[in-house]
């Protein structure tokens, strides 16, 4: 089953099939069981009670992954559980992680966020891949996304990370060869967990070093953001991805999620959806999919169908970013 592809967008987009066609439930099987690392091409996640604890529209986006990336790539969801097949100590050594996170006394709203920060510098520095937020709505396959350049032996890019307004990087999505400088640096010096890039970029350590990164722009990433405005974001994404395919094509809201949802699949590559957890006035999408169980997937909506059915042949952004000149940091 397919969904007409707009003719505004036909030259765009084509219909595709999944590559994995297991049910939902064998994908997340195949997940908990635990799999030796024997390449590079490996998509890391954490979440310290397991992937069965995660909520579920997280759990659709992990088993998207696999029907859009397929068996080439290895898709570990890891944790602190006890006996767990996916520990994290079962892959990376104590040394590497903070004792904070060893001893699970980190506290605050951000506790888990923060968690998943000192897992993913180790994890890509000693094998490589890509390390994903459970909440990151893959649109395109990582290989077309930037894995294809980073694996070519004669192109010069090592890394690829989302960039905000050309000015600063996130960590919800970083791709990486292994033994990186710069993951070595950014993530797991003096046992950090998650440096600021800007003291990262601006020492005396990773000055000894080069590295050359290619920078995914507001476009691929924050395609929501861009196309609706971040004011108010999360609501205004909920209720459009709800928003019913045979509702009246001339209202607003027919309107605005027909273009939110078209412009996203032509012309992202992920999107990351947020719960912003007391930073802003209004909830985040993720939020309120947390609250509002099978919202993100509704039968007859805009956010029932897509990232798995279309591919984009266009290629991605690379973003130019200039050369920090700033003080030393000790």
């Amino acid at each position: 089953m397919h969904f007409a592809i707009p003719p505004e967008y036909q030259s765009e987009l084509e219909a595709i099939e999944p590559v994995d066609l297991r049910p939902d439930e064998e994908i997340l099987s195949s997940i908990e069981q635990h799999r030796p690392v024997t390449s590079e091409k490996n998509i890391w996640a954490f979440w310290d009670s397991g992937i069965r604890a995660i909520p579920s529209w997280c759990q659709r986006n992990v088993i998207s992954w696999a029907r859009i990336c397929g068996a080439d790539w290895t898709i570990r969801v890891l944790d602190m559980r006890p006996d767990s097949p996916n520990h994290v100590l079962k892959f990376v050594d104590r040394e590497m992680l903070p004792e904070a996170f060893l001893s699970g006394t980190m506290d605050g709203h951000h506790a888990g966020q923060h968690s998943a920060d000192c897992v993913r510098g180790p994890l890509l520095f000693r094998y490589g891949g890509v390390s994903m937020d459970v909440g990151c709505l893959l649109i395109r396959h990582i290989d077309r996304i930037c894995w294809d350049l980073l694996a070519d032996p004669d192109s010069p890019y090592e890394i690829a990370v989302p960039v905000l307004y050309d000015q600063t990087i996130a960590n919800h999505f970083v791709a990486a060869r292994k033994n990186n400088i710069f993951i070595d640096k950014w993530f797991c010096a003096d046992n950090a967990c998650a440096w600021f890039v800007t003291r990262a970029m601006a020492s005396k350590a990773l000055n000894t070093g080069s590295v050359t990164f290619s920078a995914l722009a507001l476009n691929e990433v924050w395609g929501g953001e861009k196309t609706l405005g971040f004011d108010g974001i999360g609501p205004r994404m909920y209720n459009l991805l709800t928003t019913r395919l045979d509702a009246d094509v001339d209202s607003v809201a027919y309107k605005d999620a027909y273009k939110l949802v078209w412009r996203l699949l032509s012309k992202s590559s992920f999107q990351k959806v947020t719960r912003a957890k007391n930073l802003t006035h209004t909830p985040h999408l993720g939020t309120l999919w947390d609250q509002n169980e099978g919202q993100d997937c509704m039968p007859g909506s805009f956010g029932e169908y897509g990232t798995e059915r279309y591919t984009s042949a266009r290629s991605v952004r690379i973003s130019s970013i200039r050369k920090l000149v700033s003080p030393e940091v000790s």
